[in-house]
């Protein structure tokens, strides 16, 4: 794990380097006269794991087969019940016809 040492460090150095940049600038200003120097410091952001819209699709895609199959099953299953319930009438229907 990591401590606030560990982030405060390089900061630290940055922060010796722009001073000794100004310093460095004042022996510049005594022969120039003027200068002007912009300095812009930002922190930058750790890189982050995958977004949510990312998760979002990676589930989708993942599951997509799996409900596919399911869905092909249940309608096999109910294919099947209604096959069954179709021959079930048509035996019934041959049984009366002979009775």
């Amino acid at each position: 794990m990591t401590s606030w040492l560990d982030f405060e460090k390089p900061v630290l150095e940055l922060e010796e380097k722009i001073q000794d940049m100004g310093v460095a600038l004042g022996d510049f200003d005594l022969q120039n006269e003027l200068c002007t120097v912009k300095l812009t410091l930002a922190e930058a952001r750790a890189a982050t794991g995958p977004t949510q819209l990312q998760r979002i699709q990676r589930a989708v895609t993942g599951a997509l087969p799996d409900f596919a199959l399911l869905t092909f099953g249940l309608l096999a299953i109910a294919g099947a019940f209604w096959m069954a319930a179709g021959l079930f009438q048509f035996g019934r229907r041959m049984l009366a016809e002979k009775a």
